[in-house]
């Protein structure tokens, strides 16, 4: 599917609806390749999405177009990004005061767009998460601000 309808360059961000019914994805809201892989590997560049989870779609509490991926744990360097609280596993519904790694200062961040909260639970991203996120556009794609 990506390689007979990617188009653009680094520069562009191809975004891929399906219905991820049967094969290895079954189950999926998402998936996307990493950065890095651009260069080696174009033709799989792009981030695939469960169609049912785009703003109207039917898979509520999933359907305002929040599907993303979530990096975390409570040892090591979870996200990367050192202003996001850790977090042990992902939440679901919308837990608030949800405290998975007790000895980590603060609760768990069930409002960020990494975690697997419920898309009206989701509202933010942290600044480290956007600094992180302008430096890889730029490092791996040439975009700047």
């Amino acid at each position: 599917m990506k390689a007979s309808l990617r188009t653009g360059d680094a520069a562009s961000l191809n975004v891929y609806s399906v219905g991820f019914r049967d094969g290895e994805a079954a189950g999926l809201l998402g998936y996307s390749t990493f950065p890095w892989d651009y260069t080696n590997r174009t033709f799989l560049d792009g981030v695939v999405v469960l169609y049912s989870s785009l703003p109207g779609g039917t898979l509520a509490p999933y359907n305002k177009g929040r599907t993303l991926t979530h990096e975390g744990g409570c040892m090591g360097p979870g996200d990367f990004v050192a202003d996001t609280p850790a977090e042990d596993s992902p939440a679901y519904g919308c837990p608030k005061k949800r405290d998975s790694c007790p000895g980590d200062p603060g609760f768990d961040p069930i409002h960020n767009f990494m975690d697997y909260s419920d898309d009206g639970c989701m509202r933010e991203f942290t600044r480290g998460q956007i600094s992180r996120l302008r430096g890889q556009i730029g490092a791996y794609r040439g975009m700047r601000k």
